[in-house]
């Protein structure tokens, strides 16, 4: 008897390493690590703006903290006189349930040079309602809206003065324009809205409120980072697309176990209206855009991971650009696989311990009725 107690006690312990050891993966790879060994957030993009005498770039890398999901780049003209042409960028939508944030505006840039991106903060704040303004706008939605209706910076921000956007945001927004002002927008203290403005030649926003450091993220060291390069390239004189991409690499989260790390990077030069994407950490190769260009083609959108081994015009087909086939995660992989190993072991286990039990207590009759 005590044999076989043996037997079942390997069976459950056997289960139990297997259910801690697929957590503990999960866990640990929500951590990374960088040549510099610092940790990277797991999530929610890295921003910069920086400028020289000639240019302005405006530098993005977009993380997604869960499994791998689509994203989009569409592109939509200008309505009338009163708005502007602009490309977006976003995850596509899905099933309800989804996240906020699918099948929205997450970022761009418009024909007037003005652009922007954002970071989550968390935890996330709140910033009163002004029913004085009027109706009611939420913060992510309402980026789309801006971005069509503003050529700068300073129309950014009196249009946030100026409208209802009460609630609560888990995220600021990063905007800036082709004359070289930025501002990242985010919730005050005292529930109002903050503009912190650039000072000097760059501005960096992460995943700590600018306006008030402090939450989840900070101290950051993907901004304590970009800090130090920034500072280093305004010195030599040294701005351009590629150092823009070699800061985005630098600070780019790497696809884990536990989440789709950074699914593009993206820089817009902003007096050019020309976009470069990166796309699935491969920053090796490029994808060029001109606004204007694609515009002109009217309204159409590509996905973009497509956009990774594919030029433009061979995408340029509806056929193309849905649907696509959905990806099983390596973190969805690992718990499905222990969702079912589980289960086999403790049946495997507990079947032998019952077989060997009505084996001793068929030997125990046979030995009576032997005797």
């Amino acid at each position: 008897m005590r044999k076989n107690q043996n037997n079942i006690l390997v069976f459950f312990i056997i289960s139990i390493l297997i259910i801690s050891s697929s957590i503990l993966l999960i866990y640990m790879n929500k951590i990374n690590f960088q040549s510099n060994e610092e940790p990277i957030a797991d999530s929610n993009c890295s921003i910069f703006t920086v400028k020289d005498e000639t240019s302005v770039f405006f530098g993005n890398n977009e993380d997604e903290g869960g499994d791998r999901k689509r994203t989009d780049m569409w592109f939509v003209c200008a309505a009338d006189n009163q708005s502007y042409g602009c490309v977006y960028v976003g995850f596509a939508e899905n099933e309800p349930g989804g996240d906020d944030v699918d099948g929205i505006e997450i970022g761009g840039m418009n024909t007037e040079g003005l652009c922007f991106d954002g970071n989550g903060i968390f935890p996330g704040e709140d910033v009163n309602y002004r029913e004085d303004l009027g109706s009611h706008y939420y913060y992510l939605t309402s980026r789309g809206i801006i971005l069509r209706e503003c050529a700068t910076v300073e129309e950014v921000i009196v249009w946030y003065q100026t409208h209802n956007m009460g609630g609560t945001w888990w995220g600021q927004t990063h905007w800036a324009d082709k004359t070289g002002a930025a501002v990242v927008v985010s919730p005050a203290v005292d529930g109002s809205i903050a503009f912190t403005r650039i000072s000097g030649d760059f501005l960096i926003s992460t995943n700590f409120n600018v306006d008030h450091p402090g939450g989840t993220y900070y101290p950051c060291p993907r901004f304590n980072f970009l800090t130090t390069r920034l500072t280093d390239i305004i010195t030599t004189d040294n701005v351009s697309i590629e150092t823009c991409a070699n800061l985005l690499e630098a600070v780019h989260v790497p696809q884990t176990f536990a989440y789709a790390g950074t699914v593009y990077s993206n820089v817009y030069d902003l007096k050019k209206q020309m976009i470069y994407l990166y796309v699935q950490g491969n920053y090796d190769d490029v994808v060029t855009l001109n606004l204007s260009a694609e515009l002109a083609k009217g309204y159409h959108s590509y996905i973009i991971e497509n956009l990774e081994s594919s030029t433009p015009e061979e995408l340029y087909n509806v056929s193309n650009l849905w649907p696509i086939e959905p990806k099983l995660s390596i973190s969805s992989l690992a718990i499905l696989l222990t969702l079912v190993a589980v289960p086999i072991f403790i049946s495997a286990g507990y079947w032998i311990f019952v077989t060997r039990n009505i084996r001793k207590v068929d030997d125990k009759r046979g030995k009576k009725d032997g005797n």
